[in-house]
């Protein structure tokens, strides 16, 4: 949940480091908004990077993201090996097995059962919407 996207191309005008949060589920709208191709119709869970690519310092759209390890590959049933939810300062981690790690991303780990109001409700309503459908 911390892993650079770099790009460059035609549409891509700005130059620099971003720190908007972006998930994979948001290439998709990109790259049809850079082909002007309009995404009317379609259910996306992304939201188009074209903001950050024309300027790196424009406000991401997404205050957290979200990502989990499944196994096994292929066809279900499937198990939760373990799944992430961040925001620009702290990563929540739940391992296999149920335990949690929480990084505070300015530097410092902490195993500790507080966790900061906004991050806290969002991974709750992560493990309640996501980790159902996968059991």
């Amino acid at each position: 949940t911390n892993v650079p996207l770099i790009v460059a191309g035609a549409g891509v005008s700005g130059r620099g480091e971003s720190d908007a949060l972006v998930s994979g589920v948001d290439l998709l709208p990109t790259v049809l908004d850079l082909a002007g191709v309009s995404a009317e119709g379609l259910v996306l869970d992304g939201v188009s990077l074209v903001p950050q690519l024309t300027n790196a310092h424009a406000p991401g759209a997404r205050k957290y993201v979200y990502t989990e390890s499944i196994r096994p590959n292929g066809p279900p049933p499937y198990r939760v090996e373990e799944y992430a939810i961040r925001d620009d300062r702290y990563k929540l981690l739940r391992l296999d097995g149920g335990r949690w790690a929480r990084y505070d991303l300015e530097g410092r780990y902490d195993d500790g059962e507080r966790l900061p109001p906004g991050i806290a409700a969002a991974a709750a309503r992560a493990e309640r919407e996501s980790m159902p459908m996968l059991r």
